[in-house]
């Protein structure tokens, strides 16, 4: 694959930024220290457009289908990115672009990505809201597992989901049964042994060629990132790799030397955008516009052709609150009906694997989402945080629910989620722990030995039909 640089990137217009006027631009900005950009420049603006485009939340609505408010979140969501712009800390520079810079950069996007070798090489398709096409379904464990051999369970087990796209491997808490410094070699070597991992459990499930799309979440830094893409034994450039800002709108160098890589490697660019409802974005409408917002950074700033949208809860560290549900869809309706950046919602949970709670909250998030025109990666349990909480059949369940929502409109989801939302919504603050993965499954043979955890999934599945989601079971472990 030919790498990407002044002479063979994609076709550049007048106003056409490449990555190298990027790079240049992080040491001309307006100089300024980090809290005086949140305070004098963010907060204000973002207050501003919410008030000048009407955006209103309504609790009732979860699941909104009101086209005229994704387009004025859109319009909001792009004067306040060029008027605001971005920090990089680095430099202490605030960069800022034209609108005709956005624009631009915005009419650049494929609006399709191709990803996998082989047989497994499939695209990844823009999608509108109510559409009825169905998601790309990206199933990620990338928590913490707490051995080699729960590692390679989980990877088989996941590559061997009928409809499963994509997959996103844990990462590995120590190396020779030693816990690693960050930024260390054998943080790097970690990395590194993530990778070859990963292909060992692809190979197993005879699914060689299928892309790996959360790069390497062992990595805290750019160098051990690029370590593991080595040819010989790394990530391929036809898999998918996630740039992050570091928070609202802050890109540091460490950001940019991954881009930068990328960028020269020809990689797949995800953009990765987190808005924190309660944190600078304020409540739910500020929220949405600084959750649209995001999509103009991945695009222009780093290369991006597609972005995961992680939007959580400041408090409560989730995605599916009733406000929340909210958020992501208005973000995906406004980003969807508007642009032709394909994006992935990734939901937290409360709630552990193997309980009714775990999905009830899928449920709802992935019926927010995908009628809303997003596509899908799997649900986290127990907020991302525990270790060997991620579970195959859970994993599978995210595909099962995601087709039913598929063939939904976002008027069909509401009332499913106001639902949903009476059945967990007030089990947030305490939700029920379920189980990790040695609890639920044999390692030897990385079947399920738990037959109290196999009855819950039956009974909540059945629940859900029940309810008028006609789920069927594509996982048999």
């Amino acid at each position: 694959m030919l790498a990407r640089d002044n002479e063979i990137d994609r076709e550049i217009g007048e106003n056409m930024l490449d990555f190298t006027d990027i790079c240049v631009r992080t040491e001309e900005g307006q100089m300024m220290q980090n809290m005086d950009f949140y305070m004098k420049c963010f907060i204000p603006k973002l207050g501003e457009v919410v008030k000048k485009y009407d955006i209103k939340y309504d609790p009732d609505t979860p699941v909104p289908s009101d086209d005229a408010l994704a387009d004025r979140v859109f319009e909001a969501a792009l004067e306040f990115f060029v008027d605001v712009g971005i920090y990089v800390p680095t430099t202490s520079r605030n960069v800022k672009f034209t609108r005709n810079e956005v624009e631009e950069a915005m009419r650049a996007v494929q609006g399709e990505v191709w990803f996998g070798e082989g047989a497994e090489r499939k695209v990844m398709k823009m999608r509108r809201p109510d559409d009825g096409d169905l998601p790309w379904f990206h199933l990620s464990g990338g928590v913490h597992a707490s051995s080699e051999q729960i590692f390679l369970n989980l990877v088989e087990a996941f590559a061997r989901i009928p409809g499963c796209d994509s997959i996103g491997v844990p990462s590995l808490v120590k190396m020779r049964e030693r816990s690693y410094r960050v930024k260390s070699p054998l943080e790097l070597l970690a990395c590194i042994r993530t990778v070859e991992l990963a292909h060992q459990g692809l190979r197993r499930a005879g699914k060689p060629g299928m892309p790996i799309l959360n790069n390497i979440s062992t990595s805290t830094h750019a160098a051990s990132t690029i370590a593991a893409c080595n040819p010989d034994f790394g990530l391929r450039p036809s898999d998918g790799f996630y740039v992050d800002s570091l928070s609202e709108f802050i890109v540091d160098f460490e950001t940019l030397n991954k881009a930068a890589f990328y960028n020269r490697w020809g990689a797949n660019i995800c953009s990765v955008s987190t808005p924190l409802l309660g944190g600078y974005g304020g409540g739910p409408e500020g929220t949405a516009v600084l959750g649209t917002a995001y999509m103009f950074i991945g695009p222009l700033v780093f290369k991006g052709e597609y972005n995961l949208n992680a939007a959580l809860h400041f408090k409560h560290k989730v995605s599916t609150t009733r406000a929340m549900l909210w958020v992501d869809a208005v973000i995906n309706q406004a980003t969807t009906r508007n642009t032709k950046y394909p994006n992935l919602n990734l939901g937290y949970l409360a709630s552990g694997g193997g309980t009714d709670m775990y999905y009830h909250e899928t449920a709802a998030f992935l019926l927010s989402a995908i009628p809303s025109g997003g596509h899908v990666e799997a649900t986290h349990a127990s907020k991302a945080v525990v270790t060997d909480s991620v579970l195959p059949i859970e994993m599978a369940f995210n595909v099962e629910m995601g087709r039913v929502a598929a063939e939904m409109t976002r008027k069909d989801a509401l009332p499913l989620v106001k639902q949903l939302l009476e059945k967990y919504e007030n089990r947030l603050k305490e939700p029920p722990k379920g189980y990790v993965y040695p609890d639920a499954y044999a390692i030897e043979s990385g079947k399920p030995k738990d037959q109290e955890y196999l009855k819950i999934v039956k009974n909540t599945k059945k629940e859900l039909r029940e309810m008028g989601l006609p789920i069927e079971d594509v996982f048999f472990h």
